[in-house]
């Protein structure tokens, strides 16, 4: 067991996993010729419990495919997501349409987007191409949507829900370009608004301001349960998303602290601490 502690110890200061591993190996052998001795199980806690400043190749390679297994999951919630974005369809329709070019452009963006997040799901990889295009295309789809009602109403709400989806892939280029891209989008519809390259959506006065729609009629009931649905789903979409993801980090805590309390009986003087 001092041969253990001594490699132990060399181990940390070298950050050598050769050495790690036998003073790993040294500490079992001598817990099981001795299982009373303490030094060896506080030496092997000392090892299991304790971070290396760099991951070995084995565990890097375990991680890379366990984060591509997370990132195919958050995109089958992006399919969902683009998807439940299509249910508006029909309440456009009772809206009624007024520029079919543009509801086509939209509905062919969403549609993009939906398949383009299919086809990453069933490809299995998740690379930064990838992410670069869907970003671009979620941005543009975004863009076409500030049609609707303008760039302030409904749209900011989506941007957010694609943003969050985006930066749940844990890759620092989504994270970054998601939200550059969305607010990009946003401000591109109301500088080219307020250059007149396009249709103003609203017009201001001192008692509020008025919207206005270049693909829809605006009639009041139809109006209000379209965005109050729109609205809904994209809040349920993005509060189902961050409670997936809050059941992964409860999971990964209870597997940590259950590992450490095993590794803690190996000293039984330390049972009872932190």
């Amino acid at each position: 067991s001092t041969r253990a502690t001594e490699i132990a110890r060399r181990a940390k200061i070298n950050n050598s996993e050769s050495d790690r591993a036998m003073a790993m190996q040294l500490a079992s052998r001598s817990i099981a010729l001795d299982p009373e001795q303490p030094d060896a199980p506080a030496t092997l806690m000392g090892l299991l419990i304790e971070q290396p400043t760099t991951l070995p190749p084995e565990v890097e390679k375990e991680l890379a495919a366990t984060r591509s297994h997370h990132g195919r999951a958050h995109v089958r919630l992006a399919i969902g997501g683009y998807l439940s974005w299509l249910i508006a369809l029909p309440l456009f329709l009772w809206m009624g349409v007024t520029d079919w070019t543009l509801a086509g452009s939209m509905i062919a963006g969403v549609g993009l987007c939906a398949v383009a997040a299919a086809v990453v799901y069933s490809r299995g990889e998740v690379t930064d191409a990838v992410i670069v295009g869907g970003v671009i295309a979620n941005g543009i789809t975004l863009f076409l949507l500030t049609r609707l009602f303008g760039p302030l109403v409904l749209v900011p709400t989506l941007g957010m829900s694609t943003t969050l989806a985006f930066a749940l892939l844990g890759n620092r280029i989504s994270t970054i370009l998601a939200p550059v891209v969305t607010i990009s989008a946003i401000g591109l519809a109301m500088v080219c608004e307020s250059t007149g390259l396009l249709a103003s959506s609203y017009t201001f006065s001192e008692k509020g301001f008025t919207v206005h729609s270049a693909v829809l009629h605006l009639p009041a009931t139809p109006t209000l349960v379209t965005l109050t649905t729109l609205i809904c789903a994209a809040v349920c979409v993005a509060a189902y998303v961050i409670a997936k993801i809050r059941r992964h980090l409860d999971h990964a805590e209870e597997t940590a602290h259950l590992l450490l309390w095993k590794y803690r009986q190996l000293v039984p003087e330390h049972k009872d601490e932190g």
